[in-house]
């Protein structure tokens, strides 16, 4: 930030961030990963059912948003991916002691399994594209 702010040169600013996507980043997952408790998930079933319930709230909230936007439902769900956000709660909700394992667990779960709703998304929309474009392609007759 430093370097954007004071308008270093552009390569630094790209050597930075190449730093920061190919070590830090994956090393801030690589220790939330290592603090979830997958076996806690499957052996409290309530867990299961807080995942579930994110991800239901999630999906409607992102629909909603689409449908209030005059966008397509293809493009709420395309829109659902989430996991900075779910990921930062689970770390910053066991570092500071608030919430359990198996809790953290559940919210990564769950925006894990939105990222397979968007991808159903964007297929869809991808097929909505593809049709209509063979329509407009194709010669009256």
């Amino acid at each position: 930030m430093t370097v954007a702010l004071t308008g270093g040169p552009k390569r630094l600013s790209t050597q930075i961030r190449g730093i920061a996507d190919g070590f830090f980043v994956p090393l801030y997952f690589v220790t939330l990963g290592a603090q979830l408790d997958l076996r806690g998930l499957v052996d409290h079933p309530a867990m299961l059912g807080l995942a579930a319930v994110l991800l239901a709230l999630n999906v409607a909230i992102h629909l909603a948003a689409a449908l209030l936007g005059h966008r397509s439902a293809s493009a709420g769900l395309a829109a659902s991916a989430e996991l900075g956000v779910p990921a930062a709660v689970a770390s910053l909700g066991l570092a500071a002691g608030v919430i359990s394992n198996a809790v953290a667990t559940a919210i990564v779960a769950s925006a894990l399994v939105s990222l397979v709703i968007c991808t159903l998304g964007v297929a869809s929309l991808v097929r909505r594209s593809e049709a209509a474009t063979s329509a407009t392609a194709q010669p009256a007759s």
